[in-house]
């Protein structure tokens, strides 16, 4: 999309509303909620169903820090339910 586009978009709807952090460390918990400067592909293991989903998230600076370091930590280890490789566990990352 071209830059005029995406300003001839604002013009029609506005300025998009700000998100929250969708950080939560484990399932079940509240989200974070600080202002989210982030959107970042995320593969998650929802354990209560024991599935693997992908989704896009919102992310503040500190919790995009925090999750862009799990695949250093495990680098070279899959997801132990689909076999993902680890570098593939988040990305691409977009500012909002």
């Amino acid at each position: 999309m071209t830059t005029q586009a995406v300003t001839d978009i604002k013009e029609l709807v506005g300025e998009m509303p700000a998100r929250g952090c969708e950080w939560a460390k484990f399932e079940g918990e509240p989200l974070c909620g600080s202002p989210a400067q982030w959107a970042i592909r995320v593969h998650f293991l929802v354990r209560s169903r024991m599935t693997c989903e992908v989704a896009v998230q919102n992310f503040c600076d500190e919790h995009k820090r925090e999750l862009m370091a799990i695949p250093k930590m495990h680098k070279g280890t899959p997801c132990f339910n689909c076999g993902v490789s680890a570098d593939a566990l988040f990305g691409p990352v977009m500012p909002l």
